[in-house]
């Protein structure tokens, strides 16, 4: 689902199911891959062309909201530099 939501860039599925998937990772110890996975959504939402279908508004908060659990996966791995670049991103992207 989550596959077939990043390469349709359809917003629903991805703010619906990026909390479910964060918990997995989490609970899983597998950060690494949990951090590609939000890096890889977060690339293709940047490429999203928002028009008549997306709002921006909508767009923004996924695009923070993805970017907030890349970074919390790159805090655990100790790559705090990079972690805080990304979650600063996703500050401004949900708008804080």
């Amino acid at each position: 689902v989550w596959q077939r939501a990043i390469l349709l860039r359809h917003l629903p599925t991805i703010e619906k199911v990026q909390e479910s998937l964060w918990s997995y990772y989490y609970l899983q110890g597998r950060y690494a891959e949990g951090e590609v996975l939000f890096a890889r959504a977060a690339t293709a939402l940047r490429l999203l062309d928002t028009g008549a279908d997306a709002r921006p508004a909508q767009h923004d908060l996924a695009l923070g909201q993805v970017l907030s659990w890349q970074g919390w996966f790159q805090m655990q791995m100790g790559r705090a530099d990079e972690a805080l670049e990304v979650l600063h991103h996703s500050a401004i992207g949900i708008g804080a």
